[in-house]
């Protein structure tokens, strides 16, 4: 039978499709969690003041 095939070696389709599936979850997961939280956020984080590499940017965030 086909599953107990897959239960000793997966084909190569079958990672296939779940890697597909893992990347659809992660971007989904991306944009209905992560970007709605960037939208609310007003202040400044650690990483705008990691990426102010001139005096004018960090006395914007200070």
């Amino acid at each position: 039978m086909i599953l107990e095939k897959l239960k000793k070696t997966p084909s190569d389709l079958i990672l296939l499709i779940i890697a597909a599936i893992g990347i659809i979850i992660l971007l989904v997961i991306n944009m209905l969690v992560f970007q709605p939280l960037a939208e609310l956020a007003y202040f400044y984080g650690i990483l705008d003041f990691e990426f102010a590499w001139t005096k004018d940017q960090i006395l914007i965030i200070f």
